[in-house]
Order: C-alpha cells, then sequence, then structure tokens
C-alpha cells in the first residue's frame, strides 16, 4: 500500500484503484464501517464538516480529492485550485483513515481526448434539465459518472454531501436510489461565513473587492425565499426582482436565479410544495452557487397541492 512517507500524522494516501479496494476489504474483513467524502480537492471548513461528520459516525473514513475531468473542461480544469500538500495536512488533523488521490490516468485513462473518447456515461434525466446543467450542457454525466465509478470502487456504507450545491445532491440521490447502489446518502447543512458566504474552493478566486460582494447571492436568495413563503405569491415577480438585484451590486453575468420543488427541481409558479430558490452568478472568475430553503407556511401545505 502506499503511503506518503513525509507526513507525520500518519494519514494513509492511496493513488490507485486496487490499493484503496483492498484497505476496504481489510475493514471490511474487521467489520467496520466505512464512510466516504469525495471532494476536487482545495479544502475548506464546509469539506471538513462533512469529514468531521463521517469520522464521529464510522469507523473509517476515506476523503477524495481528484479533480474530475469529465466535470471540468477546458480552462476549469487548468485553473481549478490544487493544494494538495495543505489538503492532507488538513485532514489529516480530522482523524481520517486514507486520503484517495488518484492521477487522472488511473480514473479515466487517455484522459486527454475526453469527455468524447469516454464512452460510457450516467445520465440523471429532468434533475439535470436546467439550473446549472441548463447553462453547462453535459456537466452533470460527467459529475454523475465519476461519482458511481468512486462509489463502486470503494462501495462505502455512507457518503456525505453538503447541500451547498443542492443540484448535486440531489442528482447523487437519485442516482443511487434509482441503480440500487447499496450507499446511504446524507446531506449536510451548509457551513457559512459569519456574514453568509458558504464556503466554496472557488472562493480562492475572490478578490478583496469581490470577496465584499460575495455574500449578497445568499442575501438575495434569502429576501426571494422569504416573500415566497406566501403560497399565493407567484415565484416570477420575485424571480426578476431577484437578478435585477444582483446585477445592481456588481455579479455579471448572472447565470440564473429559479424557484425549484426539492424533489425533481422542477420550476414552479407558485410554491405549493417544498422548494429551494436557486442561484448562480459570477464575480470576476469566481462563479458562485448557492441556495435557499422557502420555508414552508405556517399550516403546512394542503393536500392537493403536495
Amino acid at each position: 500500500m502506499t503511503d506518503v512517507a513525509a507526513n507525520p500524522s500518519g494519514l494513509a494516501i492511496s493513488r490507485t484503484i486496487a490499493d484503496i479496494r483492498e484497505r476496504v476489504a481489510g475493514w471490511r474483513s474487521d467489520g467496520a464501517s466505512v464512510g466516504l467524502v469525495m471532494t476536487m480537492g482545495a479544502l475548506h471548513e464546509g469539506h471538513l464538516s462533512l469529514v468531521h461528520r463521517s469520522v464521529a459516525e464510522n469507523e473509517r473514513t476515506i476523503v477524495t480529492v481528484f479533480a474530475n475531468p469529465l466535470q471540468l473542461v477546458g480552462d476549469d480544469f487548468v485553473h481549478y485550485p490544487r493544494r494538495e500538500d495543505a489538503d492532507i495536512a488538513l485532514v489529516a488533523e480530522t482523524g481520517a483513515d486514507v486520503l484517495w488521490a488518484p492521477p487522472v490516468e488511473e480514473m479515466f485513462p487517455g484522459y486527454e481526448k475526453l469527455p468524447d473518447d469516454f464512452l460510457t456515461v450516467v445520465r440523471v434525466r429532468r434533475l439535470t434539465d436546467r439550473l446549472c446543467a441548463r447553462v453547462h450542457p453535459g456537466l452533470y454525466e460527467g459529475i454523475a459518472t465519476e461519482i458511481l465509478k468512486t462509489l463502486m470502487i470503494m462501495l462505502p456504507d455512507v457518503t456525505y454531501w453538503g447541500q451547498k450545491d443542492f443540484q448535486q445532491v440531489q442528482v447523487v440521490r437519485r442516482l443511487v436510489a434509482d441503480l440500487s447502489v447499496p450507499v446511504h446518502v446524507v446531506e449536510v447543512p451548509t457551513l457559512r461565513m459569519p456574514d453568509g458566504l458558504p464556503y466554496a474552493s472557488r472562493n480562492f478566486h475572490l478578490t478583496p473587492e469581490t470577496r465584499a460582494i460575495a455574500p449578497e447571492l445568499y442575501r438575495t436568495l434569502s429576501e426571494a425565499a422569504q416573500t415566497l413563503s406566501d403560497p399565493e405569491q407567484p415565484t416570477g415577480p420575485v424571480i426578476e426582482r431577484a437578478q435585477r438585484r444582483l446585477v445592481e451590486v456588481g455579479f455579471d453575468p448572472v447565470d440564473y436565479v429559479e424557484v425549484c420543488d426539492e424533489e425533481e427541481l422542477q420550476p414552479l409558479e407558485h410554491v405549493d410544495r417544498p422548494a429551494r430558490v436557486i442561484g448562480a452568478a459570477f464575480l470576476g472568475r469566481a462563479r458562485m452557487v448557492d441556495n435557499v430553503p422557502v420555508p414552508s407556511p405556517p399550516g403546512g401545505y394542503s393536500v392537493s397541492a403536495a
């Protein structure tokens, strides 16, 4: 098994599929439960909150650091922040057992020709017809394919996901349910800084000027969600107002602001079931994504609406 000798914490670093499978098989033979936290690296407090949850609830925990070339195409793949030494140091402090950081060639041989030459892809329909997938066609096929491959390599008992990328969480849930993958998916609430900005790897791209503006996305979505807690309020004017507000404070471009049901992420004209206000917009090179639940009405939703 491959470890990083210079790592004083003793955290194991795994680079190959064969190695991580051998480790998991050993844990299984001892009857240990296995938790998995998947990341693309550039770890932050949000990621670490997931790792701490897994360590608390499982005998063994794996953390992945893998920039997915099926998800990060072209300049996104080149410019995605990579800080493996810092990531190793952070994971070592959590009590996790293994950091899995395979080279791209290990997961996707011939990756230079991706995505066209990787013939097998996974598509979760309806959930990936809108939002970020509409702006970036094929995005969630790349995400779902890499997630399923990783889950099948390791077959953990539990995998932990933050709610900041709500579309991704719902894709993972449906993928696991529809394909009978024997893994329990746990959603963890978004961890935020005191001013409301969610922890995110792309925050590394923020300048001091754009960092001051960034929390306005959360504030704008929160105001929209509060307004829509009135089930009589149509969503259209609220969405338009939120989009204008984001442009006014400095987001450019605004990819979208939408109000969707939580189950299948379909647009709503009125909020008559559990829903989220979801938005994505750019600040310079940083693409900010966030979401806020719409508060339920005091009497709940009507039976006919549900």
